[in-house]
């Protein structure tokens, strides 16, 4: 049973850098063991950081309302001691982008071990379910960048808790170092080599040697698709990562523009072209 969405007093115990823009922050509860999914999420209020006192009013002043909770998805599974989440910080583009981030930053760069934090949770529906357990022997991973945060949580609760389904994840990252958890995924397929499959497309570095570490240059094709998926519909599907958002789809309608597909789109369009029922395909975006 998942646990009731409380607000929770947490201590960072552990804070790791993954990768040059994201890093790991590990939680405890002091005495109490959190129960919750593998997949969910909980959400930090900018409000508690002092550093961030006048950032939010002024925000607030430019937007006209109050600036909201964060999500951040859980990168832990239930089996570990620690809950932890991984913050990467949010790029900010002054020509696309209509604000800067506000706490992605500080999670990211500033929130040392010791630091006590205010959380809400845990929650979410990206998870496996009844249905999937049933039905599903093939778990389709299709993730971008920090959308690999959920699907790692699935991934090694599932490995585990013995689960005899076959992992198969598609990881898209710009370069080979912005590869979050490389190292720890790198270990669990080899531990389990009969159950994790890993195939790492990279869309901006073009290198011979990456080949031999597993990895393929350019963005996931729905020909990769039908390769790896043998049988689609015995597949279930967690897609997660960049997709289109409510600001990008209010403007482009403000300027009377067509949008262009994100990865999350794409994706989800390709697992259904596969054959993949659609009650067995889950999605996850920012």
């Amino acid at each position: 049973m998942a646990a009731k969405i409380v607000e929770r007093e947490v201590i960072v115990v552990d804070a790791v850098r993954e990768t040059e823009d994201s890093t790991t922050l590990y939680l405890s509860e002091g005495d109490n063991q959190p129960e919750y999914k593998a997949g969910q999420f909980l959400t930090v209020d900018p409000h508690q950081f002092p550093a961030l006192e006048r950032w939010c009013l002024y925000l607030e002043k430019e937007k006209g309302r109050k600036e909201p909770v964060r999500a951040y998805s859980l990168a832990s599974a239930p089996h570990e001691e620690y809950v932890s989440f991984t913050v990467k910080e949010d790029p900010y583009f002054p020509d696309e982008d209509p604000y800067p981030p506000l706490l992605s930053p500080i999670l990211t760069f500033r929130t040392p071990v010791g630091t006590k934090l205010t959380i809400k949770g845990y929650t979410g529906s990206y998870t496996m379910n009844d249905e999937l357990e049933s039905k599903a022997e093939t778990i389709l991973h299709g993730c971008a960048g920090s959308g690999i945060v959920p699907n790692f949580a699935i991934i090694k609760d599932e490995l585990h808790n013995g689960s005899t389904k076959k992992h198969i994840l598609i990881f898209t990252n710009k370069t080979w170092n912005d590869i979050i958890y490389r190292d720890a995924l790198r270990a669990l397929e080899s531990k389990y080599p009969d159950k994790l499959t890993i195939i790492h497309m990279i869309t901006r570095e073009k290198k011979p040697e990456l080949e031999s570490m597993g990895a393929r240059w350019g963005r996931p094709t729905i020909e990769l698709l039908r390769d790896v998926v043998k049988d689609p519909s015995t597949t279930a599907a967690f897609i997660c990562g960049p997709g289109i958002s409510s600001y990008e789809k209010k403007e482009a309608k403000k300027k009377g523009l067509e949008l262009v597909p994100k990865f999350l789109e794409t994706m989800l369009q390709f697992v259904e072209e596969i054959g993949i029922p659609k009650e067995m395909i889950k999605k996850e975006t920012w």
